[in-house]
Formats: structure tokens, C-alpha cells, sequence
């Protein structure tokens, strides 16, 4: 599946808040908390599990997703830049 298809598939899922500011206020609070979450796993030195920190990071995943929904961008549209400097003269990540 691709970004923009998971973007859309989320957003069935999303409850419904007819503020939008409450929304994104929601998203905002949602993505912190699970990355947070992330890195409280990753600071267990070697004691988590794989299948936490996967479950995490879908979760994070899905809050890019709401937030990225909220403020009007496609994240299919995001250009990830080569791992490796130089192969495709990418410097940054592009948007």
C-alpha cells in the first residue's frame, strides 16, 4: 500500500470532530504521545519487543497521516532522498 492510499484508508478510522482545530489539536497531542512512546521502548536498552516498537510506529504512521490529512497534504507526494550522497544529487527531503 502506498502513502496516499494508507492516508485514505486512515481517515475512515478517524473519529469525527466537527472543530477542526480540536482535531488537530487531537492529532497533534496523538503524534507526540506515540512517539514518545517509541522512543520509552527504544530506551529499554535491548528489553523491548519488535512487535511493540512495529505497533508504535504504525501508530505514529497513522498521526502523520491525520495531521498530514488536517493541513491538505498528500504524503504520497513526499520525495524521499537517496540513503546514499550524491546517487541522485538529493540533498534533503523534498515536498
Amino acid at each position: 500500500m502506498d502513502l496516499s492510499t494508507y492516508q485514505v484508508e486512515a481517515q475512515n478510522t478517524a473519529a469525527p470532530h466537527e472543530d477542526p482545530r480540536l482535531r488537530m489539536a487531537i492529532a497533534g497531542m496523538g503524534l507526540a504521545g506515540e512517539a514518545a512512546e517509541v522512543l520509552e521502548l527504544l530506551q529499554e536498552r535491548g528489553a523491548w519487543s519488535h512487535d511493540k516498537v512495529i505497533k508504535e510506529v504504525g501508530d505514529v504512521l497513522w498521526y502523520c497521516a491525520e495531521v498530514s490529512t488536517l493541513v491538505g497534504f498528500d504524503l504520497g507526494k513526499l520525495s524521499i532522498p537517496s540513503l546514499y550522497p550524491g546517487e541522485d544529487g538529493a540533498t534533503e527531503l523534498a515536498v
